[in-house]
């Protein structure tokens, strides 16, 4: 299955933006997977819960899936990556399909070679219809 994501680019970032009137990082696999796939994933707003951030850092460390997720070891187009930024895992993009993650940072929405990310890609998660 291939999705056009370029047609997100140049979509102005917006904090807890989740419409094309803008999107922070979140934001953006919200409104591609509600357009794209028809899927409504949470919209996770405001700082994550101890219960949230317990269960995000066992996924991460790979103890376990979490509901629909999966991680992937060969990521496709619209797996989500998470990355670590500063230290933390704090920022979400979207995998092309071609080596390029599309991601809302700074200013737009951009679609980048992974070589050029604001930090390294920790997980990468696949959502199971």
């Amino acid at each position: 299955m291939t999705h056009d994501l370029s047609q997100y680019v140049g979509l102005p970032y917006v904090e807890r933006g989740r419409d094309r009137s803008g999107v922070d990082c979140w934001g953006l696999p919200v409104l591609a997977y509600r357009e794209l796939l028809g899927v409504e994933l949470p919209h996770y707003v405001g700082a994550p819960g101890i219960e949230e951030r317990a269960e995000l850092d066992m996924l991460i460390a790979g103890q376990r899936e979490t509901g629909p997720w999966r991680t992937v070891d060969t990521p496709q187009a619209l797996d989500v990556a998470l990355m670590r930024v500063g230290g933390y895992v704090c920022h979400v993009g979207l995998w092309d399909g071609h080596g390029r993650i599309l991601h809302a940072f700074a200013r737009r929405v951009v679609l980048v070679p992974v070589r050029r990310l604001p930090g390294p890609i920790v997980l990468t998660s696949r959502y199971v219809l």
